[in-house]
């Protein structure tokens, strides 16, 4: 399904003018072969913020329509497609439709270009810092937060978005921060970081571990970066609740998540993902985030783990690698 935002002339008022986040626009004339050619990117760039729509929304508008013709003229459209990003202000006082956008047209540079804006303009509904934070943030920054909190640390090059992407992706979960980090001391000494962009998990008691991405995979697919984290968190609390609600319907008493369980979850989504040779990891990562969301009460409990281990005995390729 498509997450572009059909606009017409009817509705673009009440949508767009005076909202409380930036709009990305494509006026188009079905008609144009440039706008037939341009319109898969388009839908790309809207399935890739799709979790971001709190702070931006990826619209469309057909100015071949009759009754979209007043409203492309207002905005000052001579030609197809036409793309304009920013906070639409329609009012008696002031009015601002958004800057033509005249970059590259690939999704990932147009991303780019939303995460530029964002920075530069801000938004209220965006809680999220994109500096990097510095030596003596690092060393105690975990003192600060309420925990238990993990946080994601994106070392990686000051021009690099991938912290920025990580970021907003993940704003809206409460159990997680991520921070940016391009200190080399930071990078050297603390965390032993060795090759950038690399992603480290703090847990509690500062204790840390490294992730591993396909990272040139995501971006060469031009999807949206998502940690193997969120990913792995999303899909083993999904199959609890379904393991939960397969009990409920045998009657059976609801139960309480044990590290056994916990175990077999994540091995059972490593699995699924071929991410044999992560799921020691994963386990541990999964168990206290579970900690985190109030269903496990002792995520030091790692003894299960050989179980884990077992798994990567199996002869399936890293798909990273």
């Amino acid at each position: 399904m498509d997450k572009i935002v059909l606009l017409e002339n009817d509705t673009i008022s009440t949508a767009i003018y005076n909202s409380n986040f930036a709009w990305f626009v494509e006026f188009y004339s079905s008609w144009c072969g440039h706008c037939q050619s341009f319109a898969p990117d388009w839908k790309r760039l809207a399935t890739q913020v799709e979790g971001w729509n709190s702070v931006i929304q990826v619209a469309a508008i057909d100015c071949a329509e009759a009754r979209n013709l007043g409203t492309c003229e207002n905005f000052g459209i001579q030609g197809y497609p036409t793309l304009k990003l920013g906070y639409i202000v329609f009012g008696p006082k002031h009015k601002d439709l958004g800057t033509v956008y005249t970059g590259d047209r690939e999704p990932p540079e147009m991303q780019h270009a939303i995460i530029d804006y964002l920075e530069a303009k801000g938004n209220p509904h965006m809680k999220i810092d994109f500096t990097p934070i510095s030596r003596k943030m690092s060393d105690n920054f975990s003192e600060k937060m309420r925990l238990p909190k993990p946080v994601a640390l994106v070392f990686e090059s000051n021009s690099s978005y991938l912290g920025k992407e990580l970021m907003l992706d993940l704003m809206n979960n409460p159990k997680i921060m991520v921070k940016r980090v391009v200190n080399d001391e930071v990078r050297k000494t603390k965390y032993k970081v060795t090759r950038l962009p690399q992603v480290v998990l703090v847990l509690e008691d500062d204790q840390f571990v490294h992730l591993k991405f396909c990272i040139q995979k995501h971006q060469e697919q031009s999807l949206a970066l998502h940690s193997e984290l969120s990913v792995f968190f999303k899909n083993a609390l999904k199959e609890h609740r379904r393991m939960e609600e397969e009990r409920q319907s045998q009657g059976l008493e609801a139960k309480p998540m044990s590290c056994t369980i916990a175990a077999n979850i994540a091995l059972k989504v490593a699995k699924k993902h071929g991410l044999f040779k992560l799921a020691s990891k994963f386990y541990k990562l999964f168990l206290t985030a579970a900690h985190a969301v109030g269903v496990v009460k002792n995520e030091r409990s790692f003894s299960l783990l050989k179980i884990v281990k077992s798994y990567s005995r199996n002869n399936i390729s890293d798909p990273c690698r």
